[in-house]
Parts: C-alpha cells; sequence; structure tokens
C-alpha cells in the first residue's frame, strides 16, 4: 500500500481487495461459495460480493 499511496484508483482498488478480502474469510458457509467481485470506483464507491448456492 506505500508503493502507491500517490495513485489515488490504485490505492482505493487495493484498499477495496483488502476488505473483500477479510469479509470472505469471515463468512463461514456450507450452502454459499464465493463465486466473484465488482468494484465500482465514483463519487460512491461500491463493492458486489457474489456467492453462489452449492448443489448437493
Amino acid at each position: 500500500m506505500e508503493e502507491y499511496k500517490d495513485r489515488t484508483i490504485l490505492s482505493a482498488i487495493l484498499v477495496a481487495l483488502f476488505k473483500a478480502n477479510a469479509i470472505q474469510q469471515s463468512i463461514v458457509s456450507t450452502q454459499y461459495k464465493f463465486s466473484g467481485l465488482n468494484i465500482e470506483i465514483g463519487l460512491n464507491p461500491a463493492m458486489d460480493m457474489k456467492f453462489t448456492k452449492v448443489s448437493g
């Protein structure tokens, strides 16, 4: 993070990825698995984590 502190957009993406990873690691479910991540950078940044139901 220190290396990219002057690159605003890249820094924001890295922060979002670290937060998404922490959230994903904290979710324990045998019914759903992590399947994707969307990051929107703008006036209102957003992060959308996708999970799919495990069949079986």
